[in-house]
């Protein structure tokens, strides 16, 4: 070990690209994985013809020159995609991450009463004072209030990732939500709400809060974004050990 400038300990997507980084500075690196394989969480598998992600992946970032550096990985190459997701509530899929008048207009008429009040009185109180927002909680309630908290955030996130959102950065959900115009989305739900007016009402309309944005996904599994990151720094002397 002593004639490594660094030892990596675990060979997934966090361990690849610091091997990448600093062997590019002229660093001996050795990359020791405990798996038979690199990846991590981000891995695939095959079988009987398909490609299996050990769960759900995309990448997708406002980050231009890490963007343009992921893509330029050697014998690696990602594809576009657009993302639509759908969730399932009040018996009716709506569109994730959400479009208020699209989830207002789902919920019963009380729900969707309360809820509105409750958007509009957080969005008037957070103008005179002022809040910390350190998690994924803090971030959600400070832009939509407590009652839409605890309908849509609480029950989904803690659901699909077994964890409080308290405990989530608020930093997740910047990114989580991203491309969304609030000042123009609040703006369009007042007048709504003050009109009753819910005609332009469509899973179709992406105009203002489209389906997560887009992102980048390889051709053949996520397996190709850690072996890419491997090769790279392979390419710069690192060296890699498995089992």
């Amino acid at each position: 070990m002593d004639n490594y400038d660094f030892v990596v300990l675990g060979s997934g997507l966090a361990g690849l690209s610091f091997a990448k980084r600093i062997s590019e500075n002229g660093n001996s690196v050795l990359l020791l994985e405990k798996e038979n394989i690199v990846g991590g969480l981000s891995r695939s598998l095959h079988h009987e013809g398909f490609f299996l992600d050990f769960c759900a992946h995309r990448f997708h970032t406002n980050n231009i020159p890490l963007l343009k550096e992921v893509l330029a990985l050697p014998d690696f190459k990602m594809f576009k995609h657009n993302k639509k997701s759908r969730i399932y509530m009040f018996g009716k899929y709506l569109k994730y991450p959400f479009e208020l008048q699209n989830l207002f207009r789902a919920m019963p008429v009380s729900k969707s009463f309360t809820n509105g009040i409750s958007f509009l009185w957080n969005m008037i109180v957070r103008n005179f004072k002022k809040q910390q927002v350190h998690s994924y909680k803090d971030w959600f309630i400070y832009f939509y209030g407590k009652k839409l908290y605890e309908i849509m955030c609480y029950p989904y996130t803690s659901k699909i990732w077994s964890i409080d959102p308290a405990k989530i950065s608020a930093d997740w959900a910047n990114e989580r939500f991203q491309g969304e115009q609030m000042t123009e989305l609040i703006k369009r739900v007042i007048k709504k709400l003050l009109t009753l007016d819910f005609s332009s009402y469509s899973l179709e309309d992406e105009s203002l809060a489209p389906d997560g944005g887009s992102f980048y996904y390889p051709e053949s599994g996520i397996q190709e974004l850690p072996d890419a990151f491997l090769r790279a720094a392979k390419n710069n002397g690192a060296e890699s050990e498995t089992n």
